[in-house]
């Protein structure tokens, strides 16, 4: 059952959603197309999951919730946690893992809370579409 969307998730995701939205679309430098081949490290975009996994991480919502957010304010086709299950829960936990180093002071997301959370998806066998499911369940 989904939990209540709260104002600052959508705050979150919106501001976020602004400041993607304002990049100049037609330029050869944007990278900020999830559609393609672009979404990577070094995009814009690349935050997304962060943002996403942290908002879960600290229980401010849920998976549901958030991705329709998302949606919702940037007209996109899928949500973060979609995204997630495509790409893979280990290959976002190896990438989390590489932040860990991070002093907390510096990070601007909890990435022990959320390689905890990941880990557990994975314990579970949940490892995204690959296995039918991750963050959703897949036929």
């Amino acid at each position: 059952m989904p939990l209540p969307i709260r104002a600052a998730t959508v705050t979150r995701l919106l501001s976020r959603a602004e400041s993607l939205s304002s990049l100049d679309q037609t330029s050869p430098n944007n990278t900020s197309s999830f559609s393609s081949a672009n979404f990577g490290a070094n995009s814009p975009s690349a935050s997304l999951p962060f943002s996403a996994l942290d908002l879960l991480a600290k229980e401010i919502s849920d998976v549901e919730s958030i991705d329709l957010a998302w949606k919702k304010g940037t007209g996109s086709p899928k949500g973060p946690f979609e995204i997630l299950d495509i790409i893979g829960l280990k290959t976002a936990y190896e990438i989390v893992s590489m932040y860990l180093k991070v002093p907390s002071f510096l990070a601007p997301y909890n990435f022990k809370a959320i390689a905890k959370l990941l880990q557990k998806y994975i314990d579970e066998g949940k490892l995204g579409k690959s296995t039918k499911e991750g963050f959703y369940k897949y036929d």
